[in-house]
Parts: C-alpha cells; structure tokens; sequence
C-alpha cells in the first residue's frame, strides 16, 4: 500500500501510503513499514489537518439541522425495525444518536463491523506517531474542505444508505469484511472498485473531486 514517486527534483523522494479509518488488524497490516518511511521523511501530511479536528467539535457538524432527529426521516415502523436489528446487531441503539445523520451512523457501523483491534484508526495512530517522531505535519485537506464534503452529501442517499444496512446486516457486513480483507491483502484493485461501487450517487464527490 505503499508507493514512491518524484515530482521535480529527482533527489527529493516522496510517499504515497493509503490507509484505513478503521482499527482492525487488516488496517494495521502495514503499520510497521509506514512508520519506517515516516521517519525517514521530514513532512508527514495526512487526509486532513487531525489537530484542527481534534480542537474543533467535529461531530456537530454530523448533526442533524433545522431541529430533525434520526426518526423523523423515516416512517415509524421502518425506524422501529432498523432501532431493533441494529441494537441486536452491534449493540447500538441509535436512540442514543437521534441529533445525528444517517451517514454517521452508517459510518459508526461500518467501523464496527471492521472488528476493531486497537484502541484509535490507523490514520489517527500515524499522525501521532508522525507527531511524536518530530516530523512537520500538514492536511491534504483542510477542515472547511472536509465539512464542505460532508455538506454536500445528499440526504435521501444517507437515508437509503442506513435503511440499507439494516435490512441486511450480513451483506453489509460482507461488504466491510471485503474491503477490510483486501487491504489487508494488499488488492488496491478490488479496493477501488469495490469502494468505488459502494458510493452510488456520491461517487463524483468522493473520488473523482477529491482524489
């Protein structure tokens, strides 16, 4: 998951590691050779800036406006269904979550059923050990671009999105699995594509205007 790459002077070297924002043992499969390339390096630049994140409320901007919470957007036996499997699923209960989008949800699920190892995200684990081993750090992203991002994800497909998940937690959770195992195994092509596949009608936003 590695990659090596020159821009103009042909005596600077940078690196190019594609991570995970999951803890599972998949995602630290390769977390020895990524520290071995970070310390060699003077910049260490993640997705994003993760001080801002951590000194901003992120998570408020995962949360739902103009006074909506999670039951509103569905009908009430389909939300009564989807409270029920998840909280037999993966002992949630999104009651506990009603001020936030679906998407987060949906995320917090996918994280879960990544079965997690480790105590932070692979992302996360990087930026520190970057942070402790001196190295300068920047973002790819800012977090205005992030929550742009975030802005523009439509929310009837967060809706289905969730709605989805629940009424087929074991394919759901295949789909996870999947992606987890290939990268595991290193398969960056049926990361791409399966990932690519999973995005629907966000796909553009994700990939083709962001990476």
């Amino acid at each position: 998951m590695l990659w090596k790459w020159y821009k103009d002077d042909p005596q600077v070297c940078h690196y190019i590691f594609g991570t995970m924002h999951t803890a599972s043992e998949n995602a630290y499969k390769f977390v020895a050779l990524a520290e071995k390339y970070i310390v060699s390096s003077a910049l260490y630049a993640a997705e994003m800036d993760l001080h801002a994140a951590t000194g901003s409320d992120l998570t408020s901007h995962f949360r739902l406006e103009d006074g909506n919470d999670l039951a509103s957007l569905y009908k009430p036996k389909h939300y009564t269904k989807m409270r029920k499997v998840i909280l037999k699923s993966f002992g949630i209960d999104i009651n506990g979550y009603k001020d936030f989008s679906p998407f987060f949800i949906t995320n917090m699920l996918a994280g879960l059923c990544a079965k997690p190892v480790r105590p932070e995200a692979l992302d996360h684990h990087l930026w520190k050990f970057a942070l402790e081993a001196g190295k300068e750090l920047a973002g790819l992203e800012s977090m205005e671009d992030q929550i742009s991002i975030l802005g523009r994800i439509p929310m009837d497909f967060q809706v289905r999105s969730l709605r989805s998940a629940a009424d087929n937690i074991s394919s759901f959770r295949k789909k996870i699995n999947t992606l987890d195992d290939q990268y595991g195994r290193g398969d960056v092509k049926g990361l791409y594509f399966g990932a690519r596949s999973s995005l629907g009608v966000i796909r553009q936003l994700m990939t083709t205007e962001r990476n």
